[in-house]
């Protein structure tokens, strides 16, 4: 968006020289991903301007609907997300969900 920059996740640093600063956000992104968020790093002129951790709440009842379809049903369960690998397999761990198909296109 003319001069501003969205990156999500850590997409932002391919081509940037490893800094102190960038190291920092590398580190922050990650964490944030461990417990299911998705990041979007954001430039202007590429200087970096911020970041956002974004998360969608999950529904009260997804563990156990879950837990119902694979223990009472026998079915197997599979998670499909658009999500980087981390921020999904957290999610599915946290509801039950054993398979995982992440960064997932429409």
């Amino acid at each position: 968006v003319g001069n501003l920059s969205f990156y999500e996740e850590t997409r932002h640093c391919a081509n940037e020289a490893e800094t102190e600063a960038s190291q920092q956000l590398m580190t922050w992104v990650s964490a944030l991903q461990q417990q299911g968020h998705t990041v979007v790093v954001m430039h202007v002129d590429s200087q970096l301007l911020g970041a956002v951790a974004l998360r969608d709440p999950i529904r009260k009842d997804a563990e156990w609907v879950v837990r119902y379809l694979t223990d009472k049903l026998g079915l197997e369960v599979w998670m499909c997300s658009g999500d980087n690998a981390a921020t999904a397999q957290n999610v599915a761990r946290e509801v039950g969900i054993h398979h995982v198909v992440a960064e997932a296109l429409p």
